[in-house]
């Protein structure tokens, strides 16, 4: 995926605040809904759907792919289902 037209969610967030002169104390709250927007996108809109298996150090040190911009999830397959560490959606 291009990523050279891409801008971070922190300006997304600025921006909308900007906009509508919403108080800049709402940054984290709007941040955190924008993240959970564009995670939602990407795992049930978005046809970029890519799945990568990852390695696991001798340390337990999970190693994530160096491009993190679809990133929606780490699951662990477990009597035939894909678990997630960060949630689970039911």
């Amino acid at each position: 995926m291009p990523t050279n037209s891409l801008i971070s969610i922190n300006d997304v967030v600025s921006r909308f605040l900007l906009k509508y002169k919403l108080p800049l104390e709402d940054a984290f709250t709007y941040l955190e809904h924008c993240a959970n927007a564009i995670r939602d996108f990407h795992l049930y809109d978005s046809a970029d759907v890519v799945s990568e298996k990852v390695s696991i150090s001798a340390l337990g040190i999970i190693e994530l792919p160096a491009s993190m911009v679809g990133f929606n999830g780490l699951f662990i397959p477990f009597n035939g289902e894909w678990w997630p560490f960060t949630r689970k959606d039911s």
